[in-house]
């Protein structure tokens, strides 16, 4: 697979193993995890402020999806139940961030 096709996936460190890696490698998938203390010490300023953004940027993502969404208490039934609530959600979420209206964001 030529290197502008490979897949990135951002995961937790606790993806970090090195036979997960090499299995999504094998699929064309690179595994990007958060650095360890150690490695962060040696990492220029610039980068682990682009981490820190990213980083912060997702756990905000997830904090509005399952909490202020309550996606978290979502109330499905059926696997395919939670999968259509899951996408409903994760849609509205995006619609929220792409739609200049704000009134339909806020509560009435």
């Amino acid at each position: 697979m030529s290197k502008s096709l490979v897949r990135r996936l951002l995961a937790d460190k606790g993806f970090s193993g090195k036979a997960f890696a090499a299995q999504l490698a094998a699929w064309g998938t690179a595994v990007l995890v958060p650095p360890r203390k150690k490695q962060r010490a040696a990492m220029p300023s610039a980068l682990l402020k682009v981490i820190a953004e990213w980083r912060n940027r997702i756990e905000t993502t997830f904090s509005e999806i399952t909490d202020r969404m309550e996606l978290a208490r979502h109330g499905a039934h059926t696997f395919w139940g939670l999968l259509t609530r899951t996408a409903a959600t994760i849609a509205a979420h995006t619609l929220q961030l792409t739609c200049p209206c704000q009134h339909l964001t806020e509560a009435t």
